[in-house]
């Protein structure tokens, strides 16, 4: 599962109350809901989901690579964004000389 992490964007956080009422208001993950998603992170009683493994080896890397998906990701929009930008100083400068032309013919066009 390291190499398609993309599992984790289909768990949802939530605030909610504990069954057992020791917690209110805690954010996290539900149980019930991802076991649907991704079951090896949760723990069962009774054949029933109770809680995250948050501390999960699978969810710690999982996350991880992800992360580092994410910044190879952002890596390679920002050269392009760099390479963006430096094309955009060359076709500034492009028409600055095209303008310094035009001026340059108009002189010579009135001299005629």
């Amino acid at each position: 599962m390291v190499d398609d992490a993309s599992w984790i964007y289909d768990l949802t956080p939530r605030i909610y109350d504990r069954k057992d009422g020791s917690t209110k208001n805690e954010i996290g993950l539900i149980a019930d809901e991802v076991v649907s998603v991704y079951p090896q992170i949760v723990s069962f009683s009774q054949d029933e989901p109770e809680t995250v493994n948050y501390g999960s080896s699978n969810l710690i890397v999982s996350i991880l690579k992800e992360v580092q998906n994410l910044r190879s990701e952002l890596d390679k929009i920002w050269q392009g964004l760099i390479r963006l930008v430096d094309w955009n100083r060359e076709q500034d400068q492009r028409i600055k000389d095209l303008e310094q032309q035009v001026v340059e013919l108009q002189a010579k066009l009135e001299k005629l």
